[in-house]
């Protein structure tokens, strides 16, 4: 059977019928905390929007609305020449694409748990140039696990999106372990049981969990961290004018958002960008944490999403300049 994605069946069904579809950009969501894009596209008396994480899964998307939707309006003669119907099967090749950055959540779990970061590669590529299988294997310490798409995008994120459900149930089962023991100590020790039980299940001689740490050590929040990171953090940071409150931060139009991309590169440090539930405002709400041995959340908020993690960068950027000055003794001045 012939398999053929939405966009060459329309592209097609529409041209013999001397009316070719016409495609639009209407959303351009990239440089957002959650990409998304949308096209419109008409054909013939069919107009669709289809929405996704990357322009061509929005036009895929948008091709299969419009021919469900001519479909049921029984547009006549519409199948290709020469192609019996049964003989097109309408694929998207992101039909299996996952919704959510699968790669980035499972890069935060294994910093929060100090577990060895994950390793990615390509294994097997396969098929006709329009009809690529992609193969790719995610490696954390001994653990694998395989994803397979059409894209090598889409394969990336299912091996990471099985990788991060593999190691949730042996966290899960390593819990249980420990109270079906009877250990009698905190839940604080219970976790760290755990996580020692784990670092030998997977073969790891790296050192053991740390799942979090009290707000009374956030001094040490670089104690682990090379003096030439340091060094190159402060050089940024030095040359930054901050305001005395967030709305002059706002009012001056400096991007803070780029500013803590250039200190965390320098630091060696991922951040990670997570929506709120908007305020009794009606404002958008950011939470922005910094992944290190210590996690730090900060929270902003604005009339829309950009202002708030603008305001969230700000924050993030007075707390770098005070466990940075503290731990060198700098002198600062913020204006």
């Amino acid at each position: 059977m012939g398999s053929k994605t939405p966009v060459s069946i329309l592209q097609e069904m529409m041209a013999r019928l001397g009316t070719p579809p016409t495609y639009n950009l209407i959303y351009d969501g990239s440089g957002t905390h959650t990409t998304v894009f949308k096209y419109r596209v008409n054909a013939s008396n069919v107009t669709a929007i289809g929405s996704g994480r990357s322009k061509k899964e929005a036009k895929h998307e948008a091709a299969r609305i419009a021919l469900e939707r001519l479909a049921t309006h029984q547009i006549a003669d519409t199948q290709p020449p020469g192609v019996p119907p049964e003989a097109v099967e309408v694929v998207t090749p992101y039909k299996d694409q996952l919704k959510e950055n699968a790669i980035g959540a499972l890069h935060d779990m294994c910093a929060t748990n100090e577990i060895p970061m994950p390793d990615y590669d390509l294994i097997e590529e396969k098929g006709a140039p329009h009809e690529k299988i992609f193969t790719f294997v995610c490696s954390v310490s001994k653990q694998r696990e395989i994803g397979i798409g059409r894209t090598k995008k889409q394969a990336k994120q299912l091996a990471a999106f099985n990788m991060m459900n593999r190691l949730k149930e042996s966290l899960s089962d390593v819990l249980k372990d420990v109270q079906s023991e009877h250990v009698e100590q905190s839940s604080n020790d219970n976790v760290e049981i755990a996580a020692s039980k784990y670092i030998a299940a997977v073969g790891t001689p790296r050192k053991k969990f740390r799942l979090n740490r009290s707000p009374y050590m956030y001094h040490n929040f670089f104690s682990e961290m090379s003096q030439e990171c340091q060094e190159s953090a402060w050089e940024i940071l030095s040359t930054i004018k901050f305001p005395l409150t967030f709305q002059e931060a706002k009012d001056s139009g400096v991007d803070w958002m780029s500013h803590l991309d250039k200190v965390l590169e320098c630091l060696e440090i991922q951040k990670s960008v997570m929506p709120g539930r908007p305020s009794v405002t009606g404002n958008e709400t950011i939470f922005l944490q910094i992944n290190h041995s210590s996690e730090a959340v900060f929270y902003g908020s604005g009339d829309n999403s950009q202002n708030a993690l603008q305001q969230a960068a700000y924050l993030a950027l007075l707390f770098l300049v005070v466990q940075l000055r503290q731990k060198e003794n700098k002198c600062w001045n913020p204006t």
